[in-house]
């Protein structure tokens, strides 16, 4: 596919969602460089042009040719990516520290995935919830300049990595004592998906972590109605997608919920179906 292809598209699809071009290229790039994009003057990075489609969600796969180095970091991200989502953090120092020593040079992509690993192992594994919190911002701003713990999301147009970064940073609120504030930030995680991002991959993809986080946390604070909708819509989530892999978990949640609001009987039911899918799947976070 030529550059001018490329450009068109990213074109097409940025008009037709009626978006800017300085909100599309916010944290990306400067203007000018997505103007010579689209006109098919410049050829955008992997990265880049990764982004680019997440934040567009445009459901059609668009490459361009990568260097040796961006193709030797985007086949380890996978791989450190796959043990961070199961917990499996078995060698995962070894694998960061190939990911530096592939060039000296990042770009700012790289340098957030980067500090994104970092930060999982670092309170995953060390329980490091408060100290994590400064770099997972630092790793937010790169691509959300203004990002605050308290701002308005509504408006930003985000990529994967970003919701994973907002995930983390709730958790380590959390994890730090700042309960309410990882609520909130969750819950404005969860509308943005909700609303912005229902049709896309990343609903598919985040959508059952971040609202299982939530309804637990919901429930510490024993907010039993709100954490039982939020529990509710990330199983239709999970079934209507066949993404099974916190299924138990969030049928755990429920069922404890529908206890904890007198409704017995419905809650023991869904405790068994927990117990059921326990042994396939690993768990995860729990009230």
């Amino acid at each position: 596919m030529n550059y001018f292809a490329i450009g068109e598209i990213i074109r097409e699809f940025r008009t037709r969602a009626n978006i800017k071009q300085a909100q599309l290229c916010e944290g990306l790039c400067e203007p000018p460089t997505l103007c010579k994009i689209e006109n098919g003057r410049q050829n955008p990075n992997k990265k880049l042009l990764d982004a680019l489609i997440e934040k567009l969600q445009i459901p059609i796969t668009l490459n361009v040719v990568a260097t040796k180095q961006e193709l030797e970091r985007c086949i380890l991200e996978k791989e450190i990516s796959n043990k961070i989502y199961t917990d499996d953090f078995d060698n995962i120092h070894g694998l960061l520290e190939q990911y530096e020593k592939i060039s000296p040079e990042m770009n700012k992509f790289e340098k957030q995935y980067l500090l994104y690993a970092k930060s999982a192992y670092a309170y995953q594994v060390e329980d490091k919830y408060k100290e994590t919190l400064s770099p997972l911002i630092e790793a937010m701003k790169l691509t959300f300049p203004n990002y605050e713990i308290e701002c308005d999301i509504q408006e930003h147009l985000f990529t994967s990595i970003e919701f994973s970064l907002l995930n983390s940073i709730a958790i380590c609120l959390h994890g730090s004592g700042q309960v309410e504030k990882g609520i909130g930030v969750l819950e404005k995680l969860a509308y943005c998906l909700e609303t912005r991002y229902s049709k896309s991959d990343m609903y598919i993809n985040k959508y059952p972590t971040i609202t299982y986080n939530l309804s637990s946390w919901l429930g510490l604070v024993k907010q039993w109605s709100k954490s039982l909708v939020y529990t509710q819509k990330s199983i239709d989530c999970c079934i209507k997608q066949q993404n099974y892999f916190l299924l138990a978990d969030l049928y755990y949640n429920h069922g404890f919920t529908l206890v904890m609001l007198g409704k017995t009987s419905e809650g023991t039911e869904y405790l068994r179906k927990s117990l059921t899918l326990g042994s396939l799947f690993k768990n995860r976070w729990c009230y």
